[in-house]
């Protein structure tokens, strides 16, 4: 949605930029008006010349003059108010500021979702579709997903997530090429034995599986981290079959810190996505943790896994077939 708030003193201001050069007005979507936690004081109209480099500040409105004057449009749910009702005189808007008036139009609450129902919600709008979310949902819908900080962040997160799995192409071998011993395609997708692609002390549950491992490179705001990723396979006991014919395989999937690091770098992130990139199992590095691990999974041949790694804002997800 357009627009940015700031906080002066006790007074919020929010910005709706524009690059329309004929200042006829200014348009408002709906959340900065209707969210009880995201109205402002003050609506202030702001021209962005991107050719000259300019911002110009040119007039605004007291929430409450958005609410009884602003022309509400059901089609992009926004408020429009003409320009000849907004106030020219910044002098006046500072002055209001200092005296911390009270210009807020009353809004109804909007009634939250149930957990349930905010992580079905969620998951529907982590779909790819050519329309904004916010036009998917009721306003009491989607009001009760943005005003909620942390499903508002799980959104965010969800729809990343669905996004890189997306950009990212399954692998061109399966999980179980490497039980009948065969590594060619795995080798050309960068998966080496563990020997060629790092040095690290192996524990004990992955020892027993058929295992390669891949350097992962999460490219930091001022350096790069490299860590191993490690996925063993198992085929799932089962005396009638040989075990290149078993239909279930047990994997696991594990991180090392890299041979220049002793440690892996806390915060890190190892996760299973579902297609819609929503996180069905995770574990989080802690202070010196030597490595990670995510619960065994025991699953059909032919499952696709997607692996996410993810330090800070860096992330990088696996897609792999069983």
């Amino acid at each position: 949605m357009t627009g940015y708030a700031i906080e002066i003193g006790t007074t919020r201001l929010i910005l709706i930029p524009s690059d329309n050069l004929d200042r006829d007005g200014i348009r408002i979507p709906q959340e900065w008006v209707d969210l009880p936690n995201w109205l402002g004081d003050y609506y202030v109209g702001v021209q962005i010349d991107l050719d000259a480099g300019l911002i110009n500040i040119w007039g605004f409105a007291s929430h409450q003059t958005i609410k009884d004057r602003g022309e509400y449009r059901h089609c992009d749910r926004t408020y429009r108010l003409d320009s000849g009702k907004l106030v020219g005189n910044l002098d006046i808007l500072w002055l209001a500021t200092d005296l911390a008036l009270n210009e807020r139009a009353i809004v109804d609450e909007i009634p939250a979702l149930s957990l349930d129902s905010a992580l079905d919600t969620i998951r529907q709008l982590s779909i790819p579709s050519a329309y904004s979310p916010r036009s998917k949902l009721t306003f009491p819908e989607w009001g009760a997903i943005l005003n909620n900080p942390t499903l508002r962040s799980q959104l965010h997160e969800t729809r990343l997530q669905r996004a890189a799995i997306t950009q990212t192409p399954v692998a061109s071998f399966s999980l179980v090429d490497w039980v009948r011993n065969e590594f060619t395609n795995t080798i050309a997708a960068g998966w080496q034995n563990l020997q060629t692609a790092q040095s690290v002390t192996l524990s004990s549950n992955i020892r027993e599986t058929v295992n390669r491992a891949k350097l992962i490179n999460l490219q930091l705001e001022l350096q790069q981290q490299t860590v191993v990723l490690l996925i063993g396979v198992v085929p799932e006991t089962n005396d009638s079959a040989e075990p290149t014919l078993r239909e279930r395989m047990r994997v696991v999937v594990q991180v090392y810190p890299s041979a220049a690091a002793r440690c892996l770098p806390p915060q890190l992130q190892l996760s299973y996505l579902d297609e819609n990139g929503f996180i069905l199992r995770q574990v989080i590095a802690r202070n010196n943790d030597n490595f990670i691990q995510l619960p065994a999974y025991t699953c059909p041949l032919g499952t696709e896994l997607n692996i996410q790694l993810k330090l800070n804002d860096s992330r990088i997800v696996e897609r792999v077939t069983v």
